[in-house]
């Protein structure tokens, strides 16, 4: 509609006529951006419950680590950056618990460490366990610093289901239960034999 005014004097009918052609148009394409919106968000949805389909992340990634210093985007349960002149480190609320889905291949052994800073108490810290895939994990190397695990191979299953952290109940009714550095997962040095479940 290059000049509405001179169609609309010339012929109102014709105006109102192209106006509605104008609107049935924007309205088709509204719900095609719509439905196209729709997928997007489904799939948004679904990488952050899983994870990057392993298929895909096997040839790209075998490591995944978090650095405290680095904008959190993975756990909606622990407390901004605290640094001091001998640390940095970030406190996991009274939850105790830190859990994620990692995309890495399962195909290897992979060695699970965390710098952990603190306890809300000792008991806490006696309380401190890792489990992957819904299987208790023994700290290969455990503490007082770094918490390391070796987690067996086990091409079935996608993806590394994890579950970290203290027992909330020996956490003594603070707000806080554990705080930490640094988390990292990488595959096994070559020749290390894994730890048994």
């Amino acid at each position: 509609m290059k000049d509405p005014q001179s169609l609309f004097n010339a012929s109102p009918e014709a105006f109102f006529e192209e106006l509605g052609a104008r609107f049935r148009s924007l309205d088709a394409r509204l719900d095609r951006l719509a439905a196209r919106l729709d997928s997007l968000a489904e799939v948004m949805e679904s990488h952050l419950s899983s994870g990057i389909p392993v298929s895909r992340a096997a040839g790209l990634r075998s490591d995944w680590s978090y650095d405290v210093r680095t904008p959190n985007f993975y756990f909606d349960n622990v407390f901004d950056l605290e640094t001091g002149p001998n640390y940095v480190k970030r406190w996991v609320n009274a939850s105790g618990r830190l859990a994620g889905t990692l995309a890495l291949p399962r195909d290897v052994p992979l060695a699970f460490e965390i710098l952990v800073c603190d306890f809300a108490n000792a008991q806490a810290g006696l309380s401190f366990a890792l489990t992957v895939d819904g299987r208790a994990l023994r700290w290969a190397e455990p503490g007082p610093r770094l918490f390391r695990a070796i987690v067996p191979p086990d091409p079935s299953v996608r993806g590394l289901a994890f579950s970290l952290g203290v027992d909330p109940a020996h956490c003594g009714g603070k707000d806080v239960s554990f705080s930490f550095s640094s988390i990292t997962v990488h595959p096994v040095e070559a020749g290390a034999v894994p730890d048994a479940a």
